[in-house]
Order: C-alpha cells, then sequence, then structure tokens
C-alpha cells in the first residue's frame, strides 16, 4: 500500500508503513551519530574517513526520515537528539540538528506536516485519542490480567468503547504499552517496561563513566524506538524492526555488564531507581485509567454460569432490563454495536449470552433467563428476540417464565425447526406476555401470530424496528 500526505507520496522503504520506516530510519541516525562522534575525536586520518562516512549516513537517514512524513518519527528524532546532547555536549550535533531543520523546509510541506502535530480536529490523531481513551478503559477493567489475546483487542475496542458514530477498525491499540497492558495486564507490562527502564538508566550511568558517544547513540536507539512505539505498534507490526532493538537494548546491556565487571562499579541504586520510577508510573497510570474508565457511561461485567458466559452491562443511570441472547456464529462486535450498546444507551441494563442452535444453546438460554431474573431488581424485564438465537429466547421464555411479567419484542427468527423440541410453533401456547411484533417487509412472521390467534394471546404488530 502507498502512503500519501496531501497528494506527496511517503517514503516507506521495505515497510508497510512509513511510520515503520521512520522508526528504523530515528534508530539508525542515532547509531550513525554516536559510531561517527566515536571515530571524530580520534586524530588519525583513517578513523576521520571512516567518521565522515557514518556523519553521511546520519545525514541521508535524515533525509529520508523527513521524506517519511511521521509525525512520530520527527517527534522521536527530537527527543533523541535532545538526550544525546544532554548526555553527550558536542557541537557537532547542532549540525545534526540544523541539517533535520533544513531538510523540513526543503521537502515539500514538511513543515505543514510538523504543524499538524497539534491538530487534534485531525482524524487520525483525532481516533488514535479515541483507540487511546477506550485502551485506557479496557486497562481499568482488566488491571490485572488483561483479555489474554491480543487478537481480541481491536474488536473489544470496537464493540464497547468506540463511538457508534465511528467506524474504523484496529487489531491492536497503536501504542505498543497500552496494546501489552490491555492484553497482558499491568503486572507482565510493568515487568517489561522495568527492564528497559533499567537498562536505560544503567546504560546512561555507565556512558556517564565511560564518556563512550558510541553507547550514548546505543541508549538513544533503544530511546527513539519507546518513543515511537508510543504514536504506533513497532514491536509488533514488523519482527524485523523489533529484533534490531532488542539487539540494539541487548548491546547495551551487555556493554554495562563488561563494564561494571572491569571497573567494580555496580551500583544497587541502578536496580531499587527504575523500580521505583515504574511502580510510580505504573501506579499513577493505573489511577488515569481508572478516571478515564469513569467517562463511559455504562459498565460491563462477564461471568460463567456452568458453560454459559453472561455478559451484563449497566448503565449509570437504569431505566429497564432487557434480555437477549445472540448466535455463536453471527459477528459478536457488530451485534454489540447494532444491538446492545443502542439500548445501553437509553438506559436499559442489558444480559446477554452467546449460543449455539441446538439443545445446549437452549438450556444455556434458560440458565441466562434464570439469572437474569433473579439478580435484577426490576418488576418487568424486556425480551428482545432477534435473529438464529432469536428462536431460542422464544423457547426458553415460553417453558421458564410462566407468571412473570415480560415484554416480548419479536423482530424475526425461524418460525419453524426440524426437531420439534427447538420449532418455536410448537411452544406459542406457552408464552406468556406483552408480545409485539416488529415486522420488517421480508419476515412477517404470519405463522406464529396466527397460531396466537387460534390460542387466543393478545400480541401487536409495528412496522419498523427501532
Amino acid at each position: 500500500m502507498v502512503y500519501r500526505f496531501e497528494g506527496l507520496y511517503r517514503e516507506q522503504l521495505w515497510f508497510s508503513t512509513p511510520n515503520l520506516a521512520a522508526c528504523f530510519l530515528v534508530m539508525a541516525i542515532m547509531l550513525c551519530i554516536g559510531l561517527f562522534l566515536d571515530f571524530i575525536k580520534q586524530k588519525n586520518s583513517y578513523s576521520q574517513i571512516i567518521a565522515i562516512v557514518w556523519a553521511g549516513a546520519a545525514i541521508v537517514s535524515q533525509l529520508l526520515l523527513v521524506c517519511t512524513y511521521s509525525r512520530g518519527g520527527y517527534v522521536a528524532f527530537a527527543i533523541g537528539l535532545s538526550v544525546l546532547i544532554f548526555m553527550i555536549r558536542s557541537k557537532w550535533l547542532f549540525l545534526f540538528g540544523g541539517c533535520f531543520a533544513l531538510f523540513l523546509m526543503l521537502v515539500e510541506k514538511g513543515v505543514n506536516r510538523v504543524g499538524t502535530i497539534s491538530e487534534f480536529a485531525d482524524g487520525s490523531i483525532r481516533n488514535r485519542l479515541l483507540l487511546w481513551k477506550g485502551a485506557m478503559a479496557m486497562i481499568s477493567d482488566n488491571c490485572h490480567t488483561g483479555i489474554n489475546s491480543f487478537a481480541k483487542l481491536g474488536g473489544e475496542y470496537a464493540a464497547w468503547f468506540q463511538p457508534l458514530w465511528l467506524d474504523e477498525q484496529y487489531k491492536l491499540m497503536l501504542n505498543d504499552f497500552f496494546t501489552i497492558a490491555c492484553a497482558w495486564g499491568i503486572w507482565l507490562s510493568g515487568g517489561i517496561l522495568f527492564i528497559i527502564v533499567f537498562i536505560i538508566y544503567w546504560g546512561w550511568q555507565t556512558q556517564r563513566r565511560s564518556k563512550s558517544p558510541l553507547l550514548a547513540g546505543i541508549i538513544c536507539g533503544v530511546i527513539v524506538f519507546l518513543v515511537c512505539g508510543i504514536f504506533n505498534n513497532v514491536a509488533f507490526d514488523y519482527v524485523y524492526l523489533f529484533s534490531v532493538f532488542l539487539l540494539i537494548l541487548i548491546t547495551a546491556l551487555v556493554w554495562s555488564t563488561v563494564f561494571a565487571i572491569k571497573n567494580r562499579c555496580w551500583n544497587w541504586r541502578f536496580l531499587w531507581i527504575p523500580a521505583v520510577f515504574v511502580g510510580v508510573f505504573c501506579t499513577v497510570f493505573i489511577f488515569m485509567c481508572r478516571i478515564i474508565r469513569s467517562t463511559f457511561p455504562y459498565h460491563c461485567k462477564n461471568i460463567q454460569i456452568e458453560e454459559c458466559h453472561v455478559t451484563i452491562v449497566t448503565p449509570e443511570h437504569k431505566t429497564g432490563t432487557i434480555i437477549l441472547v445472540v448466535d455463536e456464529e453471527d459477528n459478536i462486535v457488530k451485534f454489540i454495536r447494532e444491538k446492545v450498546r443502542p439500548q445501553v444507551d437509553s438506559g436499559y441494563k442489558v444480559y446477554f449470552a452467546t449460543v449455539d442452535n441446538g439443545l445446549n444453546g437452549l438450556n444455556n438460554t434458560k440458565k441466562l433467563l434464570n439469572f437474569a431474573f433473579e439478580d435484577s431488581n426490576d418488576i418487568s424485564h424486556t425480551l428482545l428476540m432477534d435473529g438464529m438465537a432469536g428462536k431460542q429466547l422464544f423457547i426458553a421464555a415460553a417453558e421458564t417464565l410462566s407468571g412473570k411479567d415480560i415484554e416480548i419484542l419479536i423482530y424475526n427468527f425461524p418460525e419453524t425447526w426440524p426437531m420439534d423440541a427447538l420449532s418455536p410453533v410448537n411452544f406459542v401456547h406457552k408464552i406468556k406476555g406483552n408480545i409485539t411484533f416488529i415486522e420488517g417487509k421480508q419476515h412477517p412472521m404470519k405463522l406464529l401470530q396466527d397460531e396466537m390467534t387460534i390460542n387466543s394471546i393478545e400480541f401487536s404488530v409495528i412496522n419498523e424496528y427501532k
């Protein structure tokens, strides 16, 4: 896929997106600058030539970085160069910063791209912020263990936290830390963060003693990868890119270890300072996730009733209770967005479960009904019968809810079934409640209506599905 910014081609090298290419380039720039500074301080002519080669590689990489039009890459370069200046304080670094600024001005609309970094109304930035808000809510709901699956992250966000007016598809959370915390929980993600922060801090302390520009470039290579990971999933989208990061990280660790052994300069603060930092960061982060979660007007809870998995969605201000089921072969994300969340937004507490079309699904539907009536404090309940699973709910209601105050909304489901025990028309005489047929043009459901008329069961018909 070719990416463009205002009609201009965005450089992506051999990567799938320009953002991944930018991450690779900014790591390469940090390493090339470190190598340049390491060789330039040596006085022999051979080293000077090699230094010029590394400087040229860094400058070419900067030009390619500018041509990616990757805002995350620009931010990562600015932070990486700032850290290098802090660590090394070399006048050469301002030359590289000046080259980057010059390229931004020379490349068509390069300055314009920098200006869009703060435009939160931009669709890409706005949607990313909404995704991160949903990710923080997901982390709050599954703080300790996560949801134990990277594959489900995008669907979980789209189902429960993406605004209904937006229909963007995501696999991951476009942020490496958010993605890991959503999938594995705060303990494991915090542990991974501790290892990286420990290596960075120890490497920095080693660099202060060794004065090595190359080690400084390696440390900044790690840092810029993390910065790019704030705006994209650079650790997940391309194995090669993550392998380069791991190689740089391990190099920094080995360098620091060898230096500590040779100079006997290990200090336990290299461990406890990163540990305190990560502990405070994770504590504040979880607190912020709780605050973000409170901005959503409902909460979800999943429980297991034997083999029946029930989801309970409770709005902030409840006006009633709705019970419904979904067929296991349906698109669950679409079902939640189209059938569950509109009801919750209207103030209804919703109980639902995923069931199959057989006897096992019918038994699970009965368990759902019994549990919902026991768990809810409402006097009356609304049963929404829709799709293939609607027949299961119809039969379960006929067999288990005699004498209960219920409202039944029937939209569309098979009126007959090859197996008598699963054929709704055979249970019409048992159904009780305030029954309303919501007719679609293609599914009038006349057979059920005729049977109800024969059995003197009152019902009403409306002609649109709400």
